[in-house]
C-alpha cells in the first residue's frame, strides 16, 4: 500500500483498510467461508446465475403520438384561418372588396407558427426514435400525421405571410 500519513491531526492518520482483517484476508471474498450461504457477500455459485437478456434490460420510451396530431391539427386550423383572412386583407388591400372583420383573422397565420413549429419538430423527433426502436412503435401513425400537419402547416403560414407581405408593400409603394 502507500505510506501512512504522519500528522497526527489529519483525520486519515492511523487509518485501517476495511477490505482487509486481523489475519489479511478480505472478509467479503467469500474464500475463507466454508458454507457460501452464511456470508451474504460471498460470490454466487454459477448455476443459480441466469444468462444475461437484453430483453430484461431493454427500455422503451412511451410516444406522444397524440400530443403531436393534436398540435398539428390545432396548427392546421390556424393556418386555415390566417389563410382565410389574408385572402380578405388582400382583397381589401387591392379594393376588390371590404375586407371586413374576417381580414382581422391574418395575424392567426403568425400564431400557427408555434403549435405547427412544435409539431414538426416532436415529430421529427420521435419519427426517429421509433424508427430506431427507442419508442414505443404505438404511436408511429399519429406521429406520422401529426408531423405531415405540422409540416403542411408551418408552410402554409409562411406563404401566407409572405402573400400578406409582399401585397402590403406593393400597396404602400408610390
Amino acid at each position: 500500500m502507500g505510506r501512512k500519513f504522519q500528522r497526527p491531526s489529519h483525520p486519515n492518520t492511523g487509518r485501517t483498510n476495511p477490505f482487509v482483517d486481523e489475519e489479511g484476508n478480505n472478509p467479503f471474498s467469500g474464500e475463507n467461508s466454508e458454507n457460501g450461504d452464511d456470508n451474504l457477500f460471498s460470490a454466487t455459485n454459477a448455476e443459480s446465475v441466469r444468462e444475461y437478456q437484453a430483453s430484461d434490460f431493454e427500455t422503451v420510451l412511451p410516444h406522444r403520438g397524440k400530443l403531436i396530431f393534436w398540435l398539428g391539427v390545432v396548427g392546421m386550423i390556424l393556418s386555415g384561418l390566417g389563410v382565410i383572412g389574408a385572402i380578405a386583407t388582400v382583397g381589401a388591400l387591392l379594393g376588390m372588396f371590404d375586407g371586413g372583420w374576417i381580414a382581422m383573422l391574418g395575424p392567426c397565420a403568425f400564431y400557427a407558427l408555434l403549435p405547427n413549429g412544435i409539431a414538426w419538430m416532436l415529430g421529427y423527433q420521435d419519427a426517429r426514435a421509433i424508427r430506431v426502436g427507442a419508442m414505443s412503435d404505438a404511436g408511429r401513425v399519429s406521429t406520422s400525421r401529426g408531423l405531415l400537419l405540422g409540416q403542411l402547416g408551418t408552410l402554409a403560414s409562411v406563404l401566407t405571410l409572405l402573400a400578406i407581405l409582399l401585397v402590403f408593400l406593393l400597396s404602400i409603394a408610390p
